[in-house]
């Protein structure tokens, strides 16, 4: 069943809506204390988008393969089948229209930086940008840089090689050798966006993808050759040990290299920690609750 091995996505998802909903009805309920107000209107914006994409974004991977377990095997002779055909069904009409959307909001972003504006107050101009609407959206574009649309779009690039790689293992395993040429495809091309577009703000999160591809590719092509071999009968029993070889070795190389960048990415994380502290312990309580009310603070204000 589909809800059965996608459950742990389902139940975040579920709990975040459940939070937002009691967030919406305490907001009403509370709307005359003003400092409570504010923070259950940060709580909606918090999950209503963000968080929820997240959620979506960070569990895609296993949808294609998932569904094609669900629709294959399905008959209809319980209750359980039916909620978990129609979650299947859900969660794809959820992702494709998620898929569409990524690219409308970054045109609508892209645009946005272009548009002429007379002088007036900040806070006039900011309210008539078109793309603030979309910030508490902002996990889908944050991490890229602005400065073209294809840069700006690199999440919908990412979420969409994931899902058709899926789907591409989940519904063609019965023809290898397309299914071995499409995976390969995905990743050449993959690649070559990465390293000529350069969609990531952040150099190292630019090369830890760079580098993931790289190690990538050199196992779908192994497995190409492979699948190759079987579709034109060739024995070439050595030849064949050596690309399984291949396989291993270089599998075990991206597990390696993977728990490298976590290890540098934390050391990082714990030194601009340290720094930070460093610069703000002098400040005292009254830097924090500055901060906490700047957060809080209504948007009016």
């Amino acid at each position: 069943s589909f809800i059965l091995n996608y459950w742990t996505a389902l139940l975040a998802m579920g709990i975040s809506i459940l939070i937002l909903i009691i967030s919406i009805l305490l907001s009403s309920l509370i709307k005359h204390i003003k400092f409570l107000s504010v923070i259950c209107q940060k709580i909606q914006g918090l999950i209503q988008w963000n968080l929820l994409l997240m959620i979506i974004c960070s569990n895609i991977d296993g949808v294609g393969v998932y569904s094609s377990l669900e629709l294959r095997n399905t008959h209809f002779n319980s209750p359980l089948a039916v909620v978990g055909t129609l979650a299947c069904l859900s969660m794809n009409i959820l992702i494709v229209f998620l898929l569409i959307k990524i690219p409308y909001i970054i045109s609508i972003l892209q645009r946005s930086r272009y548009k002429v504006f007379p002088l007036k107050t900040a806070t006039t101009i900011h309210e008539s940008l078109p793309g603030t609407r979309y910030q508490n959206c902002s996990v889908l574009f944050s991490p890229f840089q602005n400065t073209s649309f294809f840069k700006q779009s690199g999440m919908f690039f990412i979420l969409f090689r994931i899902y058709l790689f899926n789907i591409i293992i989940g519904y063609l395993f019965e023809y290898p050798l397309i299914q071995t040429f499409l995976i390969t495809f995905l990743s050449v091309v993959m690649l070559l966006y990465l390293s000529i577009r350069k969609p990531f703000r952040s150099k190292l999160e630019l090369l830890k993808m760079i580098t993931y591809e790289g190690i990538l590719l050199i196992i779908n092509a192994a497995i190409l050759i492979l699948a190759l071999l079987d579709h034109h009968n060739i024995e070439a029993q050595s030849f064949r040990i050596r690309l399984g070889d291949i396989v291993i070795i270089t599998n075990m190389v991206f597990s390696f290299v993977a728990i490298g960048f976590m290890v540098f990415e934390a050391a990082i994380k714990v030194i601009q920690g340290f720094k930070a502290h460093k610069k703000t312990e002098a400040k005292g309580i009254k830097y924090w609750l500055n901060i906490l009310k700047s957060i809080l603070q209504p948007e009016e204000m």
